[in-house]
Order: structure tokens, then sequence, then C-alpha cells
């Protein structure tokens, strides 16, 4: 989201109790498959000219805390099954892997992604551990100066 436009819109139109709450991360925390999951990743991005930025993936991931007077955040682990399909396609939500972006490697990517994590897969279906984490607070209509 654009910082500049939504937390500014939302300063203005929150009553002065309300909270805004951010849900971020979708972090695989454990997984039989956690290694194979790194190593396609990092040939993907190989593939499509990018390199890994642990840091600058993690900043971007909190790039709205100075939006925000932050009250409390809390992070959740959970354990998620799904079908390896479904996992497949929900890359496609992230702007790395959008299939615009993709374009006609889209397909590639999926069997490769498919053919990789098979070997984990239970009834066709993977199972992991997730980390999300809550974050509310005020919203700013100006972001805070370091």
């Amino acid at each position: 989201m654009r910082h500049e436009i939504v937390f500014p819109k939302l300063a203005k139109q929150l009553h002065r109790q309300g909270v805004v709450a951010i849900v971020s991360g979708d972090n695989v925390l454990r997984a039989s498959w956690l290694k194979d999951w790194q190593a396609f990743v990092s040939d993907w991005l190989n593939r499509v000219g990018l390199t890994s930025d642990e840091q600058g993936f993690a900043a971007a991931l909190r790039s709205y805390e100075p939006w925000m007077d932050i009250e409390d955040s809390r992070d959740f682990n959970f354990p998620f099954t799904q079908d390896l399909s479904a996992f497949v396609a929900c890359q496609h939500s992230r702007a790395t892997w959008a299939r615009s972006r993709l374009g006609s490697l889209s397909t590639k990517f999926d069997a490769d992604l498919a053919e990789r994590l098979a070997p984990y897969a239970v009834d066709g279906r993977i199972s992991y551990e997730v980390r999300t984490t809550l974050t509310w607070g005020k919203s700013r209509s100006e972001p805070r100066r370091p």
C-alpha cells in the first residue's frame, strides 16, 4: 500500500478511539521442506534477476511503522496444512512471483515448485508452522521522523 496516501486518510477518518491493525508476515518457521523451499526461492530469484535481501525485505515489512503510534504487537505461530496446489497458486499473490511479473515463466515456476515440494506432500497436502504478526495503534497523518 502507499503509506503516504492511506495513513493520512485513516488518521483523518478514524474515531479518536479507533486503532489501525496491521497483519504482516506469513513466515514459514518449521517445515520438513524448508531447506528445499529456500533453495527454490534462491534459484528463482536468480532466474528473474533478483538477489535475496533479507534485511531489505524485513525493513519493507516494517515500512508502515513510522506512520503509526504503535500501541502493541503480538506474534502468532500456528500449524497450517493446505493442498500443495493451493500453496503453489498462493505464491503468485506476492509481488516477486506475480504472474504479471513472471509472464511466460509462470507455468515453469508452478511446475518447479510443485515438483520440489511433492515429496513432502501427504495426500497432496503439505504441513508447516507459520508466524504472523499483528500490530495495532493510532494512524499518523505524517510519518514519525527518526
